[in-house]
């Protein structure tokens, strides 16, 4: 990864951020991760993951870095620091102090990314936006996004992922948020976070870094989050179904799509979607109640949302031949899995079939998760139910007690061959039927829906 300076780091200025001495170089003009990608003026950041950085760092120096930072030895323009890592998010932490420009932070267990780009897409109709890429919203992604802005930002929205305790609060500490927006509190991560009081805990300290005056919005359907947010200035709750400074207070289907009103505190507004999924108008709801706490709710950013489709394998709707997909494969969590359910049977006009790989790093939960999705595909209606993966005996199990009938249940056990389940799904598909193909990131479910299209197309 790597990222322009809009405003250069000299020397004397590198060296205060690190504490260190460093050699006179002028400007530094770029900041990388990738010896790859580097151009003269840069500093190399030698990281320690997959591929361990050091190996590189002569590399980066002969294609014109200034300096690298090492974790293991310094020698002129190689500069040591305890961790090149936090090294980096050091970096971002001071620019972001010299350099200050509003900023909104998003985290939630899901719909960070979606109620991320809806709310970029509206706020970019009337100032300068530059948000996160993909989800680049980690200890890496998100400094990189803050050194990479340009100098005519006006907005500077970061999507803030947590797998562990103290991982907000780390993201947090760097940006200094003018606003946070926390989407969902559920069970994503429970495995590594070890409780949900833990989740929510985590996730609501963002609100510790707020800027002077800096605004918290949360869902007041939690009531966790009601108990540790109460009688404090500035946080505010949103919620769907409930009465909450920043709620919905109707919905009604329009064709595909829906007209919600929300009160954003004591301002009523009429919203076209082009959705009527609970995601996507909980999306809306938080990209509007952040437009107008930031005083940036517009007539252009409205129509922005209006216009909002759903993409990338977040309830990606897709019509192939007389079937329709609905792709939700990017993550699965027990919360965002439930509402997939609701948003297909809201579109659905023919049967319902589910195709659902394993939701992971539930931990000691993963049993109990597993078949309670089983029998919420049952209670939604679900005809068909295709399961794959080490826990698609415990969600069948699942389904089963809740009256979903056997032969209308197949699973297939880990390793099985993606091409064998879509046969599996093709073969029993009919006219007019809605497949939702979820599951966690690196179970591929989009692998299997993709071959289930090439069967579909040859039809």
């Amino acid at each position: 990864m790597r990222c322009d300076l809009a405003f250069p780091i000299t020397d004397e200025e590198f060296s205060r951020i690190l504490h260190c001495n460093v050699p006179s170089f002028g400007m530094l003009t770029g900041i990388t991760t990738d010896s790859r990608t580097v151009l003269p003026g840069d500093c190399f950041i030698a990281l320690h993951g997959k591929t361990d950085g050091d190996p590189y760092i002569e590399e980066a120096l002969s294609k014109g870095a200034v300096c690298a930072l090492s974790g293991q030895r310094s020698s002129g323009s190689i500069l040591r620091v305890a961790d090149p890592l936090r090294a980096l998010g050091q970096i971002a932490k001071v620019y972001q102090q010299a350099h200050p420009v509003r900023t909104i932070a998003i985290t939630g267990s899901v719909g960070k990314t979606t109620a991320k780009e809806m709310l970029s897409l509206a706020l970019s109709q009337n100032i300068h936006v530059c948000a996160s890429v993909g989800n680049h919203n980690n200890e890496i992604g998100l400094p990189m996004t803050i050194l990479g802005r340009d100098a005519k930002t006006e907005m500077l929205i970061l999507e803030m992922g947590m797998r562990h305790t103290g991982d907000i609060a780390y993201l947090a500490d760097i940006a200094k948020p003018d606003l946070a927006l926390v989407t969902a509190l559920g069970t994503s991560h429970i495995g590594l976070m070890g409780s949900f009081e833990a989740i929510v805990k985590e996730k609501l300290s963002v609100s510790r870094y707020l800027s002077h005056n800096g605004i918290l919005i949360y869902p007041a359907d939690c009531d966790e989050a009601c108990r540790l947010m109460q009688g404090t200035p500035g946080a505010f709750g949103f919620s769907l179904t409930g009465p909450a400074p920043f709620c919905e207070l109707s919905t009604e289907q329009t064709g595909s799509g829906c007209c919600s009103v929300f009160l954003l505190r004591e301002q009523q507004v009429k919203q076209m979607l082009t959705s009527a999924a609970v995601p996507i108008r909980s999306a809306a709801l938080c990209a509007l109640s952040a437009c107008q706490a930031t005083g940036l709710l517009t007539r252009q950013a409205q129509q922005a949302i209006s216009r909002y489709v759903a993409s990338n394998m977040r309830l990606e709707r897709r019509p192939v031949g007389q079937v329709t997909f609905l792709l939700d494969c990017y993550n699965a969590s027990p919360e965002s899995v439930k509402a997939a359910f609701l948003s297909m049977k809201q579109q659905a006009t023919g049967r319902t079939v589910a195709l659902l790989g394993d939701m992971l790093e539930l931990g000691q939960y993963a049993d109990l998760y597993h078949r309670e999705i089983g029998s919420a595909a049952a209670e939604a209606g679900i005809s068909l139910l295709f399961l794959y993966g080490a826990y698609a005996q415990q969600t069948a199990s699942g389904a089963k007690a809740a009256g979903l009938p056997a032969e209308n249940i197949f699973t297939f056990p880990v390793h099985t061959p993606p091409g064998q389940i879509a046969d599996a799904v093709h073969a029993l598909l009919s006219p007019g039927d809605t497949v939702l193909f979820k599951a966690s990131r690196d179970m591929h479910a989009e692998r299997i829906a993709l071959l289930v299209q090439k069967h579909l197309s040859r039809d």
